[in-house]
C-alpha cells in the first residue's frame, strides 16, 4: 500500500479544498479506495485513494448520477474497477478498459447499470437494451492523476497495481488490501480470494 499521503499532498492531488472534503465525507458523498468509507489511519492516504475519487468524480459529471450514488457505486464495485485498473496497466494487449454508467430509462431515479472492462464487453452486456452509456477510461483518469500529481509537485508510482504474473507480490498485495480494509473498519472475509487474475 505504500508510499502512502499526506493529508496536504492528498488534498493537492484530488484538488480538493479541505473543507469541501470534510464535508463529502461527512455525508457520504466520498469514497476510498477498496470500497472504504474512511482511511485505514488517521491522515494517512494512497495513491489508488486518489484514482477512486478522481473515477468517482467523472462518474458524476460525465454520467450525472448524484455524488452520493457514485460514492455508493465505487464502494460496492470496488473490486471490479480495481479489477479493470489492474487489466489495464498489466495486460496492454487487451487495449482500454472501461467504467461504464448506463442508463437503461428515462427517470434517473431508477439505478444505472454499471459495467466494466473492454468497449466490446461492454456492449454486448448492454444489448438489447435502450441505454444512455457513459464511459470512462482507465487512461483517462490514470492521465487526469498524473496530471494533478505533477501540479501538484508529487510524483505517483509507475504502476498503481501489482502484476498478477508476480504470484507472490500479487498475494501479498490482496493481503495487504485486506488488512487496510480492515483498519478502515470495513468488513473481510475469514478466506480471502484473490481478486479475478488479470
Amino acid at each position: 500500500m505504500r508510499p502512502t499521503l499526506s493529508r496536504t499532498e492528498f488534498l493537492a492531488a484530488t484538488m480538493l479544498r479541505p473543507a469541501t472534503f470534510d464535508q463529502r465525507v461527512k455525508v457520504g458523498e466520498f469514497c476510498f479506495a477498496f470500497g472504504c468509507k474512511r482511511t485505514a489511519h488517521l491522515n494517512e492516504y494512497t495513491w489508488p485513494d486518489v484514482f477512486c475519487f478522481l473515477l468517482t468524480s467523472m462518474a458524476h459529471a460525465f454520467s450525472g448520477l448524484e455524488l452520493k450514488r457514485c460514492a455508493d457505486v465505487f464502494r460496492d464495485n470496488w473490486k471490479p474497477w480495481l479489477d479493470a485498473l489492474v487489466q489495464f496497466e498489466h495486460r496492454p494487449e487487451l487495449g482500454e478498459q472501461f467504467v461504464c454508467i448506463a442508463w437503461t430509462d428515462i427517470n434517473r431515479g431508477q439505478p444505472p447499470r454499471v459495467l466494466f472492462g473492454d468497449a466490446a464487453e461492454i456492449a454486448a452486456a448492454l444489448r438489447p437494451e435502450t441505454t444512455a452509456p457513459t464511459f470512462i477510461g482507465m487512461s483517462f483518469v490514470l492521465r487526469l492523476l498524473r496530471n494533478n500529481a505533477k501540479l501538484a509537485g508529487l510524483t505517483p508510482p509507475d504502476k498503481l497495481t501489482v502484476n498478477p504474473k508476480d504470484e507472490v507480490a500479487y498475494e501479498i498485495w490482496h493481503r495487504q488490501i485486506d488488512d487496510h480494509r480492515q483498519a478502515a473498519g470495513e468488513r473481510v472475509a475469514k478466506l480471502t480470494k484473490p481478486l479475478t487474475p488479470a
